[in-house]
């Protein structure tokens, strides 16, 4: 018998070695393919235990599904939304009654305080983090001395990320009426050495319905107001450059008048002309959309949302943020706005109310009593992607509010 050699027994650890490595790559295939098998089954498995056991909310790309961590603390959700128009119109009607009164709430000059965050999310997720971010515009009429400047500024920064920072390309507008308010303004801006990364002018201007030099009341404070006698001046077209520059600047050139507050003559525009004017000026382009307007302009809010007739039209305002006072500004504001394919809501502490002046309107709206009440609301595209994505966020603590959405 022949004893193996060093060269037989080395081939024979390499046909060893390669059986095995044939083995071992069987084995492995075989472990690989059984794990997504099995993981196949379980999603399937999931997937017809969610059609059984859980509710859907909203519809086609919005569907969430609703899981119950405990058995013995599962319900019945309907695959269908639980309300109707009618139960809907009950449960805003009651709401309309206990909150749209005088002196409930009061959001102060704040307007953007309780909104922005909203705002930054939906603009986040419409603005795709793998695309080109499309530049949009925000106005801030009626600005005081800047406190929802700040709130924009501090809402929709700059976020520094771990590879490269995250940027929203805006360009903020802000229009106070007032010279010595205006004054103001440009101070604090420069006191708060507001940042630069987001260009931003400040005008000193009024927006209206009309055009003209219109006289301002003007005590110094928030409490200003346009002197309505347009049918006698003058009307004004797209601003120049001459213009645009001297709104820019503080000018103190009041008048006083024994028979009433101190009063200015304030060049007043048209929100289509101001949008139009800044295209002139290649602030803006054609192609930008307004993703907020906001107005506090003290009592004159539907008529600055009148002079946005065009932009309106063509759904380049995507939110518009409004002051009311009154029964009837609601009524003049809901009713316009419906009439351009828009739907607005009531800000109330835990429900958005719909208010379109004949769908939805309630009982306690029809009376236009003397008192004052100071409330804010919102408009947005009826039916759009940004509209949902807002009453979802505001109703997120509850689900039958949530799903009614797709009643409005």
């Amino acid at each position: 018998m022949r004893l193996f050699t060093g060269v037989d027994h080395h081939k024979s650890s390499s046909s060893l070695v390669r059986l095995r490595l044939v083995v071992l790559r069987k084995e492995t295939f075989l472990c690989t393919a059984a794990v997504i098998f099995f993981l196949v089954i379980r999603n399937l498995f999931q997937q017809q235990t969610a059609l059984g056991e859980t509710g859907v909310v909203g519809k086609n790309n919005y569907d969430v599904i609703i899981t119950n961590s405990s058995i013995h603390e599962q319900q019945e959700i309907s695959l269908f939304n639980k309300h109707t128009k009618p139960s809907l119109l009950q449960i805003f009607n009651t709401t309309s009654f206990e909150h749209v009164k005088w002196n409930n709430w009061d959001m102060g000059c704040n307007d953007l305080a309780i909104s922005a965050p909203y705002y930054r999310a939906i603009s986040d997720r419409l603005y795709k983090h793998d695309q080109i971010r499309k530049k949009f515009l925000i106005f801030d009429i009626g600005a005081n001395t800047g406190q929802d400047a700040a709130n924009i500024f501090g809402t929709f920064h700059e976020i520094e990320g771990m590879c490269k920072s995250y940027n929203i390309p805006y360009h903020l507008i802000s229009v106070e009426p007032s010279p010595k308010v205006f004054c103001e303004l440009n101070d604090t801006a420069k006191k708060k050495r507001w940042p630069g990364s987001h260009p931003y002018h400040f005008l000193n201007i009024a927006l209206s319905d009309s055009t003209g030099n219109l006289k301002f009341a003007d005590p110094g404070n928030e409490g200003g107001s346009l002197v309505l006698e347009s049918s006698t001046v003058d009307k004004l077209g797209e601003m120049n450059e001459t213009e645009f520059k001297k709104a820019q600047k503080c000018s103190l050139q009041t008048t006083t008048d024994k028979k009433q507050d101190d009063f200015a003559m304030v060049p007043t525009y048209t929100m289509d002309l101001l949008v139009s004017s800044l295209q002139n000026f290649e602030i803006a382009s054609p192609t930008d959309n307004v993703f907020i307007l906001k107005i506090d302009t003290e009592g004159h809010d539907a008529q600055v949302i009148k002079g946005s007739s065009s932009l309106l039209d063509q759904k380049r305002i995507t939110f518009v943020l409004f002051e009311v006072w009154t029964n009837r500004k609601i009524k003049e504001v809901a009713e316009f706005m419906a009439s351009k394919d828009y739907l607005c809501f009531l800000f109330t502490p835990k429900q958005l109310v719909p208010v379109d002046g004949k769908d939805w309107w309630y009982e306690n709206l029809n009376e236009d009593k003397d008192e004052k009440w100071w409330g804010n609301g919102v408009c947005g595209i009826r039916g759009s992607e940004s509209m949902a994505m807002f009453w979802r966020m505001y109703h997120s603590d509850n689900l039958d509010m949530v799903q009614a959405f797709e009643l409005l």
